[in-house]
């Protein structure tokens, strides 16, 4: 299965981390990031899965990209040549 990766788990994210474990998602199929390490720690205690240090490392590794986030104040920037989007604050 291909890596999906999550940038901020927040409560959005961590409920997106539960679905999808909860929906078969194996938890090695799925990449974190997040800015606060507290959150880190208790999400990667809570559901085991895997947590990067830079976006770019889970641009590299992940297929899907979702962006966790409130929805004001986002512009798009791509990543190579790659088809691949992120979404980060202005």
């Amino acid at each position: 299965m291909d890596k999906i990766g999550i940038i901020g788990i927040g409560n959005m994210g961590e409920a997106i981390v539960k679905t999808l474990l909860k929906n078969g998602v194996k938890k090695e199929s799925i990449l974190c990031s997040e800015i606060k390490p507290e959150r880190v720690i208790q999400i990667e205690n809570m559901y085991n899965v895997k947590f990067v240090e830079k976006i770019e490392e889970m641009i590299k590794k992940s297929h899907l990209h979702h962006p966790i986030d409130k929805a004001s104040g986002f512009q798009k920037r791509s990543y190579s040549k790659s088809p691949r989007l992120l979404m980060t604050r202005r």
